[in-house]
């Protein structure tokens, strides 16, 4: 369903820890664009990055697959945060899920369609 509203930029799998308990276990996350995922590109919604793939996840990223989340993909968003529709991306506008004819809002437009 996020696809038809192009909320991902890149969707890949990544898998938490399987022993981990707590709130987080088995959780599903989505990461914004912005944010480093050793191994998978990372575009902060910028064609100038659209083959950089960073070799170490930020912290956040981390903490998430340590406590059992699992990533599921990297969300769309404003070229490098610098708007406030989702429409600037570099892999195209981001539409919101209630009303298609409108934009999610918030550079983070991704994340909240997804």
């Amino acid at each position: 369903m996020a696809a038809d509203y192009n909320a991902f930029v890149t969707r890949e799998r990544i898998e938490g820890d399987e022993d981990a308990e707590g709130p987080l276990a088995d959780a599903t996350v989505a990461v914004k664009d912005n944010i480093s995922t050793a191994g998978i590109r990372t575009t902060c919604g910028s064609e100038m990055l659209a083959e950089y793939v960073p070799p170490y996840s930020a912290t956040v990223v981390d903490r998430l697959l340590d406590a059992g989340a699992t990533v599921v993909g990297k969300t769309n968003m404003d070229e490098f945060g610098m708007g406030t529709t989702t429409e600037t991306s570099a892999f195209g506008p981001t539409r919101n899920p209630a009303d298609p004819e409108r934009v999610p809002g918030g550079s983070s437009g991704g994340s909240a369609a997804a």
